[in-house]
């Protein structure tokens, strides 16, 4: 006896039960099947995430492990961070769309290498002083980023923190 799906308002939520949670699931396997029927890419890539693995992986700080030994104080990891995603969030922004066609570890490593470089003072109130907090030579390609992509990724991305 299948009750057909229809879609409504109702003056009160639904009740949290068995049959609730077997409608929400048909529903959201019908979404994906809708959504693979016309290619679209339902796997995102965030690139905050990818930031504090970088910052992990590369022992730049802010991991889990006590016993790790940090190349950068918490304070400096923790500016990189915050430097980081403040690039994200300015160049997400890009109604052009030419940022959204860099890898995710790509930009992710670019806004890592702009933030360290300092000089980026948001106002008066961030904790972005433009202080630079050097970072190994070449550190990328630990994580397979080819040094042009990353280049190329920083053109792009200081294009459009400055506009």
């Amino acid at each position: 006896d299948e009750v057909p799906l229809s879609i409504g308002e109702c003056a009160v939520p639904p009740p949290l039960n068995e049959r609730y949670w077997k409608r929400k699931e048909e529903i959201v396997s019908i979404e994906q099947h809708a959504l693979r029927t016309i290619h679209f890419n339902t796997i995102v890539d965030h690139p905050y995430r990818c930031i504090l693995l970088v910052m992990e992986t590369l022992c730049f700080g802010k991991g889990e492990d006590e016993t790790q030994k940090w190349l950068l104080s918490p304070e400096h990891s923790q500016k990189i961070i915050l430097r980081s995603w403040r690039i994200i969030n300015e160049v997400s922004l890009d109604a052009s769309g030419d940022v959204l066609e860099i890898p995710v570890m790509t930009m992710s490593s670019s806004a890592i290498s702009i933030a360290s470089e300092g000089g980026l003072v948001y106002d008066a109130t961030s904790d972005c002083d433009g202080q630079a907090i050097p970072l190994p030579d070449f550190w990328w390609r630990a994580i397979d980023v080819q040094t042009d992509e990353l280049y190329r990724a920083k053109r792009v991305m200081r294009k459009l923190i400055s506009s």
